[in-house]
């Protein structure tokens, strides 16, 4: 638009995603002095590509012209392109050609997660209350691409590839918020409420990943380009301390 050119738009893909998702809520206990709600939610997501433009198969290249996701009909969009290797890092000759070349690459993981879900429960006693939420996903992996770069590790024309040594699984749990609340008691015909707030968030992680965050796209929102870390950030870990006046 900048240039004064409108800019021409094609419909070069498609993809599918099918799946189901499951919410529940309920009040485990509720009277004058105490509530305990609890909700939960849990989805499965099965994505795919319907059809796409040849020249998108390669995703992404991290650095120059290092390939580590691919875009394939029947395959999930953004899925890890590279070679096997042995425990060492070594890569296998898929076809038994003798050589390493681009015909022995194969996919090595799926960037989507498959299932999805979080957890959120809230304690009230009188005037005080406590507030936890989970989530989490799995069924999927990411490329350790930051330590894929730091290695170095090359075929045999020189190029960084991605290889299973670098694809970790990215399942995770992650205790995402926990917050007190009290409200003030007050007598007064100004103020109507009054309450104090302390939240932490980002708190704790479980994952098999060795990176900071396997819950991770350090290129944006493309759908082309997910579960790559390269050079990402850890989430950051905030404490809150919060007042709230209603006149």
């Amino acid at each position: 638009i900048a240039s004064g050119r409108p800019y021409n738009w094609e419909n070069l893909g498609a993809m599918q995603n099918q799946g189901v998702e499951f919410d529940l809520s309920a009040d485990i206990i509720r009277n004058r002095d105490w509530k305990w709600s609890v909700s939960a939610n849990v989805a499965y997501n099965a994505n795919a590509v319907m059809s796409s433009n040849p020249e998108d198969f390669n995703g992404r290249v991290v650095g120059s012209e290092v390939y580590c996701t691919c875009n394939a009909r029947n395959l999930p969009v953004s899925s890890l392109y590279g070679y096997r290797s042995d425990k060492d890092g070594n890569y296998l000759d898929i076809t038994g050609e003798g050589r390493i070349d681009d015909a022995d690459k194969v996919i090595l993981g799926n960037t989507i997660p498959l299932y999805y879900g979080g957890l959120q429960t809230m304690l009230r006693w009188k005037r005080l209350s406590l507030n936890v939420m989970l989530d989490g996903a799995g069924g999927h992996n990411v490329a350790n691409a930051n330590a894929l770069v730091k290695d170095g590790s090359t075929d045999t024309e020189g190029k960084i590839c991605l290889s299973t040594k670098y694809v970790e699984r990215a399942d995770y749990v992650r205790l995402s918020q926990v917050g007190v609340r009290y409200d003030i008691p007050l007598k007064s015909k100004v103020i109507k409420g009054m309450s104090v707030r302390l939240s932490a968030h980002n708190l704790l992680t479980l994952s098999p990943y060795s990176g900071w965050n396997p819950d991770v796209n350090c290129f944006g929102a493309s759908a082309l380009t997910g579960g790559l870390d390269y050079g990402s950030y850890p989430f950051m870990r905030m404490y809150i301390l919060g007042f709230n006046i209603k006149f």
